[in-house]
């Protein structure tokens, strides 16, 4: 749990690409923009600050402005990540407050409603536009379906069942419960962690589940196990490249 929680995410970070380097300068203009809400408690800090108001709280909000935007300026910049700037807009809303001795009916006064719903846009717009790309990235072509189906035909309904570097797709499409816990993109969250790479390679090592498919050229990460205890049963040439299915060994 602990590992999962905060030592993947430590290690996720250290290996994350760095988007300046290998993103147009449109996407890194949207990037940054994504993150008014932490640029937004920049500014209320330093108004904090040069009005001699908390000054502990201001440097505190500058800090952590910085903090965030270096974060998420040098990683993996996808959108839900800036989700966690929107509690800052709370706090300088607060700091504000106090710092110009407005009281919540003034503050109400001047359409604190449409505020919100300003700040609230952006974040709206910016989830259906992530949920797009999410269905497109994660729905497969017809013609890799129709090569999917046809692979498939061989595992029944109460098989032990798991895919090598897949997408979630490929199980809700099917309504199949993998039996790994490690059952989609296993050679990109392996190359996050190596820790998490030696589980992978453990659970496929000593598990035992009858059908595992793949895409071929990608198994390399568990060739040998799969040519030490697999036999391929069904190739089907999709559009992406030829599926492999394979069944563990009866004996």
């Amino acid at each position: 749990m602990w590992f999962g929680t905060i030592g993947f995410n430590i290690e996720y970070l250290i290996n994350s690409t760095n988007f300046v380097k290998h993103t147009s300068l449109l996407r890194r203009i949207y990037s940054f923009l994504l993150a008014y809400s932490s640029y937004f408690m920049a500014f209320a800090g330093i108004y904090v600050v040069t009005k001699k108001k908390s000054r502990f709280i201001g440097i505190f909000m500058i800090t952590t402005s910085a903090v965030t935007t270096f974060m998420l300026a040098t990683g993996r910049n996808y959108e839900h990540y800036y989700m966690i700037c929107l509690p800052y807009l709370v706090l300088s809303i607060i700091e504000l407050k106090k710092a110009l001795h407005l009281n919540t009916k003034f503050i109400w006064k001047l359409n604190a409603r449409k505020i919100i719903m300003i700040c609230l846009v952006p974040c709206l717009l910016t989830g259906m536009i992530y949920l797009i790309r999410l269905y497109r990235v994660f729905s497969m072509p017809e013609s890799d379906s129709d090569a999917i189906y046809e692979v498939m035909l061989p595992v029944q309904e109460n098989d032990s069942f798991v895919a090598w570097d897949f997408s979630p797709y490929l199980y809700l499409k099917y309504d199949i419960e993998p039996c790994y816990k490690y059952f989609i993109l296993q050679p990109s969250q392996g190359n996050m962690s190596k820790k998490l790479e030696s589980d992978i390679y453990k659970t496929f090592e000593n598990g035992n589940a009858k059908w595992i498919l793949v895409k071929d050229g990608t198994q390399d990460k568990i060739q040998d196990i799969l040519d030490e205890r697999y036999d391929i049963i069904k190739r089907v040439q999709g559009n992406n490249g030829e599926l492999l299915l394979y069944s563990l060994h009866s004996r």
